[in-house]
């Protein structure tokens, strides 16, 4: 799926950043923000289905 050479969490931070968006943003504009951070720190930490799974 993804080249060795590139890190994974790089795409996958923005497949989910832009689901995020679309979905959290339309009704708690303010938690995006903070749930992000949190997405990405969770997804660099643990690797990537936790979050997916969570927040899908």
């Amino acid at each position: 799926m993804v080249p060795p050479s590139q890190p994974p969490c790089k795409l996958v931070k923005k497949r989910l950043t832009v689901r995020r968006v679309s979905v959290k943003m339309k009704r708690h504009p303010k938690i995006f923000d903070r749930e992000r951070t949190f997405l990405e720190a969770y997804e660099i930490n643990d690797g990537l289905p936790v979050p997916v799974h969570r927040f899908r």
